[in-house]
């Protein structure tokens, strides 16, 4: 019998070690994949700004500013880091507030046109659901909370097809007002690159 659970503790310790092999193999491949998609959305950006004439706005600035913060604070940027952050400031009841060159950027783009200011808007929305996408698929929390939401969701979605009960836009309100909100994960960015 002492072999048989010797035997099993080797095979259960064997396959938590290959677990974490694997686990730190995909973290490095998750730190890279999103430094790669933000780096490409920066140099969107950049061609936008070109085209556009507005290269030297503070808008354009301050946002890749903000981009170069994310992209070098990116193997710092998880699931349990948000909710850390967000449960110390709820606790501790401190309303964190935006870094300068964040609030510099949001006055900066409404003496914009309409249109450019729009478009950096989409910018900074592709950066931060870019960053929110990695950190949930980047953790086993974020699937659980992925696989609950899935749950949720899908009947009442199954049930109101065709109906006005139910609306996507107002379940995805809903889930925003318990999310922990994104923007401290940016605050920390740029206060890691001393930009703040």
């Amino acid at each position: 019998m002492t072999d048989t659970l010797f035997i099993a503790g080797l095979a259960s310790g064997f396959g938590v070690a290959l677990l974490l092999l694997l686990a730190a193999a995909f973290r490095s491949y998750w730190v890279d994949n999103i430094r790669d998609q933000l780096f490409a959305l920066r140099n969107e950006m950049f061609l936008y700004a070109f085209d556009g004439g507005v290269l030297d706005s503070v808008a354009h600035r301050n946002l890749r500013s903000l981009m170069n913060a994310v992209i070098r604070y990116a193997h710092e940027i998880s699931l349990y880091r948000l909710i850390f952050l967000a449960c110390g400031h709820g606790l501790l009841h401190v309303k964190p507030t935006p870094p300068k060159l964040y609030a510099e950027w949001l006055d900066s783009i409404n003496q914009l046109p309409h249109a450019q200011a729009e478009q950096f808007r989409r910018f900074h929305t592709q950066m931060t659901f870019l960053v929110f996408k990695q950190m949930m698929v980047g953790s086993l929390l974020g699937w659980l909370a992925i696989l609950f939401t899935g749950i949720y969701l899908l009947p009442r979605v199954i049930m109101s097809v065709g109906s006005k009960k139910f609306s996507m836009s107002r379940a995805a309100e809903r889930l925003r007002d318990h999310v922990p909100p994104i923007n401290l994960l940016e605050t920390e960015a740029l206060k890691a690159s001393k930009l703040a």
